[in-house]
């Protein structure tokens, strides 16, 4: 590849040279950093060569006769400088400009977008590192929603977009297209994801990287949902399954009867006696645990583990007793672990620990947890219950009150994360520091009594439940048809 002051009377050998069959070459010229000369059978054009970040770069900017050789020039000074500032990467979006500056191409009616915006993150960057972020900040859930709702396909029309370029307008009329889709409650998680992501993403230590300003999308909004139409019946609300104590004693005695794997059914019999959320079972910390003298216990959640404890601020446990049954149902997971072969269960932190890694060659640390859908999906294979995990964790609010006479007070001190107390009470924040157990024994204790009874009468009304072989196949069959294997028979409770 020759090196030559180029003139036009090199160009003119050139040209000359360029017949068919001509060997491909290029002459570099020594006057202009990254111009050259690529000569070939399909005749002479101008290049340049160039560096970005590790990558080598051939552009070509046109045909010999196009440019002169003090244009050419120009132009490779140009992309030198632009690059040299990160103004701009030179494509052919850029050549066509430099045709409009030398009066080659008339200017378009429409503004040209802001070029500075080439070099900064584009909508597949800015996605990737974002989700990096929540990974390490937020919970597992909150990053599989967020990847999945960032996924949605009206957002694909931002693939290899610089997100700085992207407008509200844009991201508007994207969600509204959503909305249109007839999915109205994505639309809401779309418009409430990309918030706090273009947030992050306007954050000062970004910001340069970004090109994103401060509040870009702060004013993105879902449209208005739809008014549901009144029918000739009237509206009606949604009515949401209530368990009956039958139907929490069948599950509890279920669980005791020795047909379900003893973590599991050990986790499920802590839902239905703790009242609390999947997500905290599953968490249940063995440190966390104090074990009492008369086979009772305290289970401390910890800030962390609970769903809006960290958007307040509050830091401290929420303390749930757990009654003689309910840490019989902890201890038999405990004792569970402590008697397994396997280094990474009984080495583990949690009360529930991964049993197998979710993928092969995966390793399962010692705060790996049982997956929560392993709850979910056990308790609907189980037979005559319709009940799934939260209209279980909703029967100390309808049948605590209902049946056993506790006050919404009572029940909010359970199942409210906050104590039953608004997140800025002074009271509570500041002066009175302990953990209320002394108020909820009483109403686990009574729970817990009835949940027993509940379970004896249950298995009186269905001798079948204590039947291992019974349970299983019930199960099995509810398994498989959940797979789409075979068809599920409908179950008789009447007594056998």
């Amino acid at each position: 590849m020759p090196s030559v002051n180029l003139t036009q009377q090199s160009i003119n050998a050139a040209k000359a040279a360029a017949k068919p069959g001509c060997k491909q070459y290029e002459i570099t010229d020594t006057k202009s950093q990254g111009l050259r000369l690529r000569v070939g059978a399909r005749g002479v054009r101008w290049q340049l060569r160039f560096k970005i970040k590790g990558d080598n770069i051939r552009l070509d900017i046109g045909d010999v006769d196009e440019w002169s050789v003090a244009e050419a020039r120009d132009i490779a000074r140009q992309a030198q400088a632009d690059i040299r500032s990160g103004i701009r990467k030179p494509n052919e979006a850029w050549v066509d400009e430099q045709r409009i500056r030398l009066g080659k191409l008339e200017a378009p009616e429409k503004p040209q977008d802001d070029r500075r915006l080439d070099f900064k993150w584009t909508w597949e960057t800015a996605k990737s590192r974002y989700l990096e972020w929540v990974a390490e900040h937020r919970k597992p859930d909150t990053h599989r929603d967020y990847k999945q709702v960032l996924g949605t396909k009206e957002l694909d029309r931002f693939a290899d977009r610089a997100v700085g370029s992207i407008t509200l307008e844009e991201m508007a009329a994207a969600v509204e297209d959503v909305y249109n889709r007839g999915v109205e409650r994505q639309a809401e998680k779309v418009a409430a994801t990309v918030r706090p992501f273009f947030k992050w993403l306007g954050r000062p230590a970004v910001r340069e990287q970004t090109g994103v300003r401060k509040g870009a999308m702060v004013e993105l909004e879902a449209p208005e949902r739809r008014r549901i139409a009144e029918s000739v019946h009237g509206t009606q609300r949604k009515i949401k399954h209530k368990p009956t104590g039958e139907e929490l004693g069948r599950i509890i005695a279920i669980c005791r009867s020795g047909a379900m794997d003893p973590l599991i059914s050990s986790a499920i019999e802590l839902v239905v006696f703790s009242q609390q959320r999947r997500m905290q079972v599953v968490l249940a910390l063995k440190r966390k645990i104090t074990k009492l003298d008369d086979g009772e216990g305290l289970w401390a959640i910890t800030a962390p583990q609970r769903k809006t404890a960290e958007n307040r601020g509050d830091e401290s446990d929420h303390v749930v007793p757990l009654p003689h049954p309910a840490m019989t149902a902890v201890q038999r997971a405990l004792t569970w672990c402590e008697e397994h072969k396997a280094y990474h269960i009984y080495r583990s932190q949690r009360v529930f620990p991964q049993v197998r890694p979710r993928r092969r060659g995966d390793e399962v640390g010692p705060l790996a947890h049982l997956s929560v859908s392993a709850i979910t999906h056990n308790i609907s294979y189980m037979p005559g219950v319709k009940a799934r995990p939260h209209d279980v964790r909703r029967a100390l609010g309808t049948l605590g009150e209902q049946v056993l006479g506790f006050t919404k007070a009572e029940t909010a001190l359970i199942l409210d994360h906050n104590e039953g107390l608004s997140s800025n009470n002074v009271t509570k924040n500041s002066y009175s520091l302990h953990d209320d157990a002394h108020l909820k024994w009483p109403i686990m204790r009574k729970w817990a009594t009835w949940l027993e009874e509940q379970t004896k009468l249950a298995i009186e009304a269905d001798p079948r439940l204590t039947d291992v072989a019974w349970i299983r196949a019930q199960m099995k069959e509810a398994q498989d048809y959940s797979k789409g294997v075979k068809k599920r028979k409908k179950l008789s409770l009447e007594k056998s």
